[in-house]
């Protein structure tokens, strides 16, 4: 075998590097597909589901972590952290809950808890309650575990040996967490940090590799007709960048402090996450082969050989005595192009840190229930940040100067930006209700659903609306 240059080629040496490295990705193969003329419009269809699919579903496995972590199940009473009672609840499984709420399950309390247990247990277990351990033998707790008073007994006896605010009603703090902070030192807060440095970068590339993957859809979506098949392809990038980082933010931050924080669990969360992070890498690798490959490196390679083209024709129009410096012009604009995904995919993942040290250093303090992890790591650390990204990046849109568009134009810009990243998080966040209504018995999930359906709806008809609107300011502009 000969190369190019007519050299012999050694099989046995290695292969050289391609003249476009670039990561294949589930959503490059679907930007690709959808660009395509020779592929169906079933199949841009399927291809743009997919990538959505996976997207929402690799979002859920980050969300199941913190829940599971949040409502850790049981199979008896001294299987729950410290401050926590197992019992059949909203899951399909016996979960561990606070014991702050042990007076209203058990309708037990100080005084009644002496009359009505000791005959339930019998004397000889009653008189040495305080050297039992409420395990299996006590009572296996199933999901078919009829309540009983026997199983009240036992939950409340097991919180008040247990819980470290059972003198003050058992309200106070989450004592498995006030506990896992306490053995915070010096040098858990260093590995913490380093561990969090490193654990960026695979963020910060998922949040490149989506930017520059929706700027190649940009620059061959050039009007026409709507592409459905791209617009759904758009959201799936939407959420690898603005959703993703956040979600995989809260998880790593539920599973370091429902667990002891010690040197080989920090470890072991960071990699979790970052291992969950490269799933759509991952799943590219196993799933597409050479001719899908292919497809993506002629797909990019199309998009920056026709970007070049346009930049050589308009240096030809140009002036003579200008042509240099439009040339320069045109180098200088693509590097800043390419700094600015460079810095912005940066400031994310730096944003990611600082978020994760923050919330890890208050968390103890703003959750007092135990099962208010959950709420805590919804609604107090991935909702706000994202809301901030999206409106820094809508503000940014509309106010960032740009030669061909006016400012009429770039405020519609910057509101596009906005609410078609809020429709791209509405997206996950209904699949991970649709899934869990299917597999808990919370009756509750059916109303959120509605909610979040009317929302979602409105930032979609919003999205269409502002769209409409742009290109028809973009076309007058131009005209």
């Amino acid at each position: 075998m000969t190369d190019v240059e007519g050299h012999v080629k050694n099989p046995a040496d290695p292969p050289a590097p391609r003249a476009d490295p670039r990561t294949p990705t589930l959503s490059l193969f679907a930007v690709a597909s959808v660009l395509r003329t020779d592929i169906s419009r079933g199949g841009k269809y399927l291809h743009a589901a997919g990538a959505l699919l996976f997207a929402c579903v690799q979002n859920y496995a980050f969300y199941v972590m913190v829940v599971r972590a949040s409502f850790p199940t049981c199979t008896s009473m001294t299987e729950c952290p410290a401050g926590t009672f197992c019992a059949n609840g909203q899951f399909a499984l016996p979960t561990c809950y606070d014991c702050a709420g042990i007076e209203a399950f058990t309708q037990l309390n100080v005084t009644t808890v002496e009359e009505v247990c000791p005959a339930e247990l019998g004397h000889d277990k009653w008189e040495n309650r305080d050297y039992l351990d409420f395990d299996h033998q006590e009572l296996w707790m199933r999901p078919d575990t009829a309540e009983s008073t026997r199983q009240k007994c036992i939950g409340y006896l097991h919180c008040t040996a247990n819980d470290l605010d059972a003198e003050t009603g058992f309200e106070g703090r989450c004592d498995y967490l006030a506990l896992h902070k306490s053995k915070m030192d010096g040098g858990s807060w260093f590995m913490v940090v380093f561990f969090a440095v490193l654990w960026s970068l695979p963020l910060t590339l998922n949040v490149q590799e989506a930017t520059a993957e929706e700027r190649v859809l940009d620059h061959h979506l050039t009007g026409g007709a709507r592409n459905i098949p791209a617009e759904m392809v758009r959201l799936t990038l939407r959420i690898r960048r603005c959703v993703l980082p956040f979600s995989a933010t809260a998880a790593t931050l539920v599973l370091m402090i429902t667990n002891d924080i010690t040197a080989k669990h920090i470890i072991l969360n960071f990699f979790s996450i970052i291992f969950l992070i490269e799933a759509d890498n991952v799943a590219a690798v196993l799933f597409l082969g050479p001719p899908q490959q292919e497809l993506m490196e002629q797909t990019v390679k199309e998009a920056a050989s026709e970007k070049k083209t346009t930049e050589a024709e308009s240096e030809k129009t140009a002036p003579e005595a200008e042509s240099e410096k439009t040339g320069t012009d045109g180098a200088s604009e693509l590097s800043e192009e390419d700094e600015a995904l460079w810095l912005w995919s940066r400031a994310q993942g730096v944003f990611c840190v600082v978020t994760l040290a923050v919330a890890l250093a208050v968390v103890d303090t703003y959750v007092t229930e135990c099962n208010d992890v959950q709420h805590f790591a919804e609604t107090c650390l991935v909702l706000p940040a994202f809301l901030l990204l999206v409106l820094g990046q809508g503000v940014y849109r509309g106010c960032a100067p740009t030669e061909e568009e006016t400012a009429g134009v770039r405020i519609l810009g910057g509101l596009l930006e906005v609410f078609r990243n809020l429709f791209a998080y509405s997206l996950p966040v209904m699949f991970n209700v649709v899934v869990q209504m299917l597999l808990s018995k919370e009756k509750t999930l059916g109303m959120h659903l509605e909610a979040l359906f009317a929302a979602s709806i409105i930032c979609l008809l919003l999205v269409i609306g502002i769209g409409t609107c742009k290109s028809k300011c973009g076309t007058r502009s131009k005209e």
